[in-house]
């Protein structure tokens, strides 16, 4: 996978606004500072896949959803560390 910088303040402002009360999404989400997507642009990794053979990086706990104008409903893969594994893109995946 290619790993590019990420920029994810438009997804902590996105916490900020639709899920206010969980404010342990804000510092999970200030640590997606690395990106690789999908080929098919349906998924966007911020830990490295490979890391769930074996790996309690990628314990699967929850998904958390939100909208975003541009992009649709996002899912958010939070990991059983608090971290956020990934976000699949769902409206691409309907399409």
């Amino acid at each position: 996978m290619d790993w590019q910088p990420f920029d994810s303040s438009w997804l902590i402002d996105l916490a900020k606004q639709q899920m206010p009360k969980e404010t342990w999404l804000v510092e999970a989400l200030s640590l997606c500072t690395e990106v690789a997507e999908d080929s098919s642009g349906t998924y966007a990794y911020f830990i490295p896949r490979e890391q769930a053979d074996g790996n309690t990086d990628w314990d699967f706990n929850k998904n958390i959803s939100l909208r975003d104008p541009e992009f649709g409903e996002l899912v958010l893969d939070v990991l059983n560390n608090g971290r956020i594994g990934g976000m699949e893109f769902l409206d691409k995946v309907r399409t």
